[in-house]
């Protein structure tokens, strides 16, 4: 299940900043660098699963980040949110901040509600 997680999320990640690069290119000449990423995931149910709450493991995460160009100190991944970041993640998927995606599930690995936010990362601000 989290192979399959993983190879779908990195997908999502990658067309968003594909969008991203087209979008600055039309603004500058500049080139997107790297992006700061945050990733919510939420199992939509675990009857038929066993799984314990780990559904990107660290090398994943590590691999996403590298394979997507994030900064991997304003980048985060939460697993298993507390209903206040996911009532967050809603709102800003409401407002356009944070995409939805829907991992459907298949067998026995169960739907995944993954929430992603990708955004320019400027460097460190003094």
């Amino acid at each position: 299940a989290s192979a399959y997680l993983f190879k779908e999320v990195m997908h999502f990640v990658q067309l968003m900043r594909k969008t991203l690069e087209k979008k600055l290119l039309q603004v500058s000449d500049c080139r997107l660098q790297q992006v700061a990423l945050q990733v919510v995931v939420k199992v939509q149910s675990l009857s038929s699963s066993n799984m314990n709450g780990d559904y990107l493991s660290a090398r994943q995460w590590d691999l996403l980040l590298q394979e997507t160009q994030s900064n991997n100190s304003v980048s985060s991944l939460e697993q298993d949110p507390n209903a206040e970041l996911l009532e967050t993640s809603l709102g800003y998927v409401a407002d356009g901040k944070m995409e939805h995606l829907v991992v459907k599930g298949f067998g026995c690995c169960p739907c995944f509600d993954v929430y992603v936010m990708c955004k320019q990362y400027l460097g460190d601000v003094v």
